[in-house]
């Protein structure tokens, strides 16, 4: 099965789980993008629950020209892909690739495939 899908930008892993007092937490920026990626999920009628060896390509259109931290990318995304429910854990992902796809100002996007 091959689910495709376009997410908003992500963000990044300090900015998703922010500590306060020694406690990690979900902020409402990171909130807001769970209901987001429900709410693509539903429309776009995606799988839910993939399981077995899973291929993830992720294709960023970064929001400007900044240098970030690519790699913090994937772990925020397939925590909002887990918790609506489309991949059951991203234990089960074989094969991940992240490819920088550009800049589109002020309005960066991921295109997600995922395949099993």
């Amino acid at each position: 099965m091959l689910n495709k899908m376009t997410l908003p930008y992500q963000p990044l892993v300090n900015h998703y789980w922010p500590v306060s007092h020694g406690h990690v937490y979900i902020n409402e920026q990171g909130i807001d993008l769970r209901n987001a990626v429900i709410a693509i999920v539903i429309k776009e009628n995606v799988a839910h629950k993939l399981i077995g060896k899973l291929k993830v390509e992720i294709y960023t259109i970064m929001p400007d020209w900044r240098v970030r931290d690519f790699d913090n990318l994937n772990k925020v995304i397939l925590e909002s892909l887990t918790y609506a429910k489309v991949i059951e854990d991203d234990k089960y992902i074989d094969d991940l690739r992240i490819v920088r796809a550009g800049f589109e100002n002020n309005n960066g996007t991921l295109k997600f495939i995922l395949a099993n």
